[in-house]
Order: structure tokens, then sequence, then C-alpha cells
């Protein structure tokens, strides 16, 4: 990254405004540095509970029967049909 910046001649930052570079730097910490554990915990135990709660209702499986005939070590691939 120092090479590229060099390259530039310019701090990569210098083009956000105060707004944008909060916005990066948090996002950094959440994702790479020590708030990625929780970061983790917000997505396991509140968001993909959430979710699952709005989303459960409107889901339709069909066809499942079918995938408890098959041996357990034979790969499959599902498919969502998404009708709007």
């Amino acid at each position: 990254m120092g090479e590229a910046r060099a390259a530039s001649g310019t701090d990569p930052f210098r083009v956000l405004n105060w707004f944008e570079r909060l916005a990066f730097r948090t996002m950094r910490f959440v994702n790479q540095g020590a708030g990625s554990r929780i970061a983790w915990l917000w997505q396991r135990f509140v968001i993909t509970p959430l979710v699952g709660q709005l989303v459960s209702r409107r889901l339709r499986l069909h066809g499942r029967e079918h995938l408890d005939a098959l041996p357990r070590d034979v790969p499959v691939l599902l498919v969502a049909n998404h009708r709007t």
C-alpha cells in the first residue's frame, strides 16, 4: 500500500471527507480489528435470528423427501426460485 501511495503522491484518505474517513475506520475495526469478535456475536445472536423470524413465514420448501433419500456423502446443489 505504501508503494501505491508513493506512486500517486497523495494520501488516499485526503480525498475523503470526515464522515467517509470515520466510516472506513469503523468498518475496518469491525471487520479486521478487535471489533470483529463483537460483530460476529451481533451477527450470530441478533441479526440471524431476527432475519429468520421475518423470513420464515414466507418460505416454502418442496421436495425435502427427495433429499432424505440421498446418501449423506453426495453433493447437492440447492437453487432458490425467486418470485415477486
